[in-house]
């Protein structure tokens, strides 16, 4: 089954009805309470992805759906017409801890056994806090809160989001050898520091801590290719893992645009020098 206009909705709505219970629970304890300390999954977490996985199904969807939390579960029929990516709360220790940079997110592919990332149609990322409303649709375009995303002129020099580890902080040192100062920011919420990079606010998103899955990034890689931007992993070969499973991201560096690849791709080198894969 094709991606059409009665799925967008159902997504826009789903992830719209997530945000706001997020921001109506926010300051009840109990939902900020820690589940499985090993991977700070909280309340909150579990609940939220209840509610989108009721609101797809309820919605008649029949999909392969892999979570967060749940893994890998059906929902509808036998015969799944879609693979659906959910990140029921990116950013959840912001969350939990008063800081207002989370999202909801989910991304769909058609159905096929051997589905991979570039084979993602649709992303849809909310934003908890500004209830802005990211969508990226394949050959279509990308729009936030209803208007196409344009990319905006870079000010104040080069700025990277992402995150670091002992290599990647090593990376981040030569980094500095050859293009001189630069400021970095690591916000706690990917999703949304993706979106950064694709509406050209940040040159670069760099994560090389092996810690990231296709549903963390599945719905901003919808929107950041209808934007022009390009994602390599750190040795800087396409990404493409499988999707029908939670499949790990060991390392990912993506360029707002193609001027910023042709600037800063000497990561790569940077990165076989420092990171073991």
């Amino acid at each position: 089954m094709s991606i059409n206009g009665k799925l967008l909705w159902v997504l826009e709505k789903t992830v719209s009805k997530a945000c706001e219970w997020l921001r109506r629970v926010r300051g009840e304890s109990e939902k900020l309470s820690l589940i499985r300390e090993s991977s700070e999954t909280f309340r909150v977490d579990l609940e939220v992805e209840k509610l989108i996985l009721d609101e797809l199904s309820s919605a008649g969807l029949n999909a392969l759906v892999v979570s967060e939390e749940r893994g890998i579960l059906s929902i509808g029929g036998e015969k799944p017409d879609y693979i659906i990516l959910i990140d029921p709360l990116d950013g959840s220790l912001n969350y939990v801890t008063g800081i207002p940079y989370s999202s909801v997110s989910i991304a769909v592919a058609d159905y096929n056994p051997k589905a991979r990332l570039n084979d993602l149609r649709v992303g849809v990322i909310g934003s908890v806090f500004t209830g802005d409303m990211y969508i990226g649709v394949r050959g279509v375009g990308a729009y936030v809160n209803g208007i196409r995303m344009v990319r905006e002129k870079r000010v104040g020099g080069v700025l990277i989001v992402g995150y670091l580890n002992d290599g990647a902080y090593n990376v981040m040192l030569e980094f500095e050898k050859s293009i001189g100062l630069f400021k970095f920011r690591s916000l706690g919420c990917a999703s949304l520091e993706l979106m950064l990079v694709a509406k050209g606010k940040a040159s670069l998103f760099v994560d090389l801590r092996s810690k990231l899955r296709v549903i963390d990034i599945g719905a901003a890689y919808v929107i950041l290719r209808e934007l022009g931007c390009i994602v390599r992993d750190g040795l800087g070969n396409e990404i493409n893992p499988s999707i029908t499973v939670c499949s790990r991201i060991p390392s990912i560096v993506v360029y707002s645009d193609e001027e910023a690849y042709k600037k800063f791709r000497f990561i790569h080198n940077l990165c076989r020098n420092y990171i073991k894969y």
